[in-house]
């Protein structure tokens, strides 16, 4: 039966004085009923003591912990051991390469924080096994908005030794890419002097009769038979047909605003940014209004700029638009110019910090989808190689949410300026750490592993514009230094024997296998957790990694021989057998939370490649935590508002909680280890039923894995219409609320959630009947079937994990 939590020891002060009261009254029958004199001194006294009853009673209930440790040790009883703190590195390498960690050794590369007053210098390692380095160099930074265009963005970097490694979007100007974009036509034929001619006819109507004034077109001859239109649009050049000298005082400046043939496309203006103008109207957006050739500009002041009167909007030339330009040439010269094929090049300014892909993102289609999509790119440029490189570049982002990591793209700069498709970005982790410019701020670090093919010399990564800051060689570290100890030990009994180690805060597998249970999404829990811990070596047989076969108890630093392993199985330990400790790892717990850029320091085995130049965390490490006190366990796990579950019924209880309105339409069924262990059991569908099913095929595997401290859950809607995504919602549900029972109850480490099928039993009329719902046969084989049709029988004495016997249909029924 299951133990409940013990009954609260301590006493009540009204409740003594009403039974002093009530002993008065016996002893004293004709004494005065009525209420005590608060003055009398008697009574003072009787008031004090039973205050000072009430006060020492409470220690009633503060029971030893190792006596609760021993009573409740199947609840889990023991104290949470200290975990590390986690952060970002940004590293700046002298040389390429991937940066990777002998397995089963200590690590070769180590990072400190500086020493400071109050905490000695503290040693975090890299949690990666590889972690590729590039030698980049951060060419520009750019906005890109459906709305605004392309708005160049300065580079701020992070830090001063990190260099183009780690920067945070800083001052921005509209691009000036766009200002000096160029349409060239260029034609060749027998007789160039009259196709100049007939353009610059054309382009005298397009620019007077037309008023295409916002289009600056000149025609020149290139010898060889071959002449040159150019195209430019100057929304100025409008300005200046109009009134040369500028806007009147106070009026009204009416632009002739023409159009192409087949389209209706004029160039998205704006208000330049003059002093002149009031601070509101600086870079407004100019919408045409009025007829459709005319653009009218409201209440200009006197003496403005007509070359800077208007801006074009940093966006380029649509396709269409650049073939619309010739075509309405063409269609204006009725001779010629109308059988000529030109060929067409688009050639874009250029300027400091300005971003180089644009050009090859517009000539390969690619502008139209990129604007569409919007962001903020950052462009990397590397040295050239005859081989491909992979690139780890992560971003920072506003928020924790990791449901909503921030999606992320790239593309690939070849050594012509040209594009080049690249597959999308792996996440390799995500860790959100707190902002210490806000109190209650959060940032979110996302990871990105890129594959350059072979020719690349550069990548642009599109981040969302409310990025913070973007990081190459971005490594995930922990505060869990390694601790060579070498000490040996003499195996002196067959039976478990605990040995001490050198520091108390150990980490163990089962303390990291919880740290991503609430702090840390699981990719980053993943990569925690196969973080190589300690090395042990046995004379006569292989070494031990990660304590296979041991126990090591994190928070009193003992190590534990001949104790069952993660799959349950004792490793033999015989007497006499010498064991060597060679390494562990520690961590100072909540010590190890350091603010940003205090880790400064690299420290690389001589013979470790690449070597690593500089490192800074942009961000302050988090999620360290100290080991629990005795105090912490027993209110963690007595405490009155929580009971824990213990037996299948109280995670079934727990499982309907979660359902809500849902439960009676859900069946439910957990099954502890011990259900599993001691009696037979199948899944459904049966082998008769289905030859070839992978997903029960995958269960089973899965199954077969499992260990005492996880529970198997099976639950399902009882009408088989309600399945589909309801399950998979529902098991998400469930999934969570067991993951935040594992932090109060060590002994679960983790559950298995599957799909319970309803079931129909064939019986004669004349059978015995069953009790419903039914997961196996007792005396005679039982012919079921579900909802899919497919049929089997159940022998006897062989339990079903995930399904159950819902209805009796007759024999004759079917």
């Amino acid at each position: 039966m299951r133990i409940p939590a013990p009954p609260s020891q301590k006493l009540n002060a009204e409740l003594l004085l009403r039974d002093v009261r009530a002993r008065l009254a016996e002893r004293s029958p004709h004494g005065d009923p009525g209420d005590p004199d608060p003055t009398d001194p008697a009574w003072l006294l009787l008031e004090q003591a039973a205050w000072m009853v009430e006060r020492l009673s409470d220690q009633l209930d503060q029971y030893p912990f190792a006596a609760l440790q021993q009573v409740f040790h199947l609840l889990g009883a023991e104290l949470q051991p200290a975990l590390p703190a986690l952060g970002v590195v940004a590293l700046a390498a002298a040389e390429e390469g991937v940066l990777r960690a002998t397995p089963g050794e200590p690590d070769q590369t180590r990072l400190f924080s500086a020493q400071t007053e109050r905490v000695s210098a503290l040693e975090f390692v890299l949690v990666e096994p590889e972690l590729p380095l590039v030698m980049a160099r951060l060419a520009s930074m750019a906005r890109l908005d459906p709305e605004d265009g392309l708005i160049t963005v300065e580079p701020v970097p992070l830090d001063r030794e990190l260099g183009d490694v780690a920067a945070r979007p800083g001052a921005s100007r509209p691009s000036a890419l766009f200002e000096g974009e160029e349409l060239r036509y260029v034609v060749q034929t027998l007789s160039a002097n009259d196709t100049l001619a007939a353009l610059k006819q054309v382009i005298e109507q397009l620019q007077g009769p037309r008023g295409l004034t916002w289009l600056d077109l000149t025609a020149s001859a290139e010898g060889g038979g071959a002449v040159t239109l150019t195209a430019r649009v100057a929304p100025g050049r409008a300005v200046r047909a109009a009134i040369p000298e500028g806007p009147s005082p106070g009026g009204d400046l009416v632009l002739r605003w023409g159009r192409l043939n087949d389209t209706d496309w004029t160039p998205p203006i704006c208000l330049g940014e003059l002093p002149e103008l009031p601070p509101a109207r600086r870079g407004q957006f100019v919408a045409h209004r009025g007829r459709r050739d005319e653009l009218i500009l409201h209440d200009l002041p006197v003496g403005l700029d007509p070359d800077r009167l208007l801006r074009r909007l940093p966006q380029p030339t649509p396709p269409e638009v650049v073939s619309a330009i010739w075509r309405t040439i063409a269609a204006l010269d009725h001779g010629q110019l109308g059988a000529l094929q030109p060929k067409v090049s688009v050639r874009f300014g250029a300027g400091v910090g300005e971003p180089g892909w644009v050009a090859g993102a517009a000539r390969a289609g690619r502008w139209e989808a990129l604007a569409e999509e919007g962001g903020l790119s950052t462009e990397l440029r590397f040295s050239p190689s005859e081989s491909p490189r992979a690139v780890r570049v992560a971003v920072i982002t506003p928020g924790r949410d990791t449901e909503r990591a921030p999606r992320l793209s790239a593309l690939g700069i070849d050594g012509q300026g040209g594009v080049i498709e690249l597959a999308a970005p792996r996440i390799a982790w995500r860790l959100p750490l707190p902002d210490e410019s806000s109190s209650r701020g959060w940032r979110l670090v996302t990871a990105v592993d890129l594959a350059l093919p072979e020719g690349a010399e550069g990548l642009v990564l599109f981040a969302p514009l409310d990025t913070v800051a973007v990081l190459t060689n971005a490594a995930l570290v922990a505060q869990a230094p390694a601790v060579r100890d070498g000490r040996q030990q003499t195996v002196q009994r067959n039976v478990p024997e605990a040995v001490t180690l050198l520091h108390k805060d150990v980490l163990s597998p089962a303390a990291l296998s919880r740290a991503g249970d609430w702090a840390i999404p699981a990719d980053a829990a993943a990569r925690l957790a196969a973080l190589p811990l300690a090395l042990m070596e046995i004379s006569g047989e292989a070494p031990a990694l990660d304590w296979a076969g041991v126990t090591l108890d994190g928070s009193a630093g003992q190590v534990t021989l001949n104790a069952p392993d993660a799959a349950g199985v004792i490793r033999p330990l015989r007497p006499g057998q010498r064991v060597t400790q060679r390494w562990y790892r520690r961590t100072d717990g909540r010590v190890g939370n350091v603010p940003a850029g205090a880790i400064s320091f690299v420290e690389q085995e001589p013979a470790t490649r690449p070597r690593i130049a500089a490192a800074r965390n942009p961000l302050p490490t988090f999620h360290g935590e100290d080991r629990e006190a005795p105090e912490q366990a027993v209110e963690r796990l007595f405490a009155a508002q929580s009971a824990l579950p213990v037996l299948p019924a109280d995670f079934e209880r727990l499982v309907r909680q979660v359902l809500g309105r849902r439960a009676p339409d859900w069946e439910v069924r957990c099954w502890t280890y011990l259900e599993r262990t001691l009696f037979p059991w199948d899944l459904w569908p049966l082998p008769e039923a289905a030859a070839a099913d992978p997903e029960g095929a995958a269960l089973a595997e899965s199954l077969r894995g499992l260990g005492p401290e996880q529970v198997v859950i099976a639950l399902g809607p009882r009408d088989p219409s309600l399945a589909g995504d309801s399950f998979e919602v529902t098991r998400r549900e469930v999934s969570r609320a067991l993951d935040a029972l594992t932090r109060r109850l060590p002994r679960l480490r983790g559950s298995l959630i599957m799909r319970l099928w309803p079931l129909d039993a064939e019986r004669a009329k004349d059978a015995p009947s069953l009790t419903l719902p039914c997961f196996g046969a007792e005396d005679a084989p039982l012919t079921v079937r579900d909802e899919r049709g497919r049929r089997a029988d159940l022998p006897p004495g062989v339990q079903l994990l995930n399904a159950a016997v819902l209805r009796i249909v007759s024999t004759e029924a079917t």
